[in-house]
């Protein structure tokens, strides 16, 4: 029997997706078997990291910019439930935000 890509340990199949040149090849990859896309998907993050580091200028800014976009995200539609904010642009009032209530206790209400 000839030994074949998915003889490896996922492991190493990992080190294999982490030193591709681009993500054309990442995507390849995981597009080659169902083993295959099981490792991209177990470790996307990492394969991620290795490649956009080597691939996209001002990676660590780039990751920063969708992280804040995600928090921002995240808390506008808090808000926006909380708030019973109607459009998901606006949380409410002339400025785009609630007035804060404070209750004198060290907690604030929106």
């Amino acid at each position: 029997m000839v030994p074949s890509l998915l003889s490896i340990p996922p492991e190493l199949l990992n080190r294999i997706y982490e030193s591709c040149d681009g993500f054309s090849q990442v995507v390849a990859l995981a597009s080659a078997c169902k083993e295959t896309q099981t490792v991209w998907l177990e470790n996307l993050e990492g394969i991620i990291w290795s490649v956009g580091q080597s691939q996209i200028r001002s990676f660590d800014d780039a990751l920063m910019a969708v992280n804040s976009f995600l928090l921002f995200d995240k808390l506008k539609f808090k808000a926006k439930r909380y708030s019973g904010a109607g459009d998901g642009h606006r949380f409410g009032g002339r400025t785009g935000w609630k007035s804060a209530t404070s209750h004198g206790d060290g907690c604030i209400e929106w």
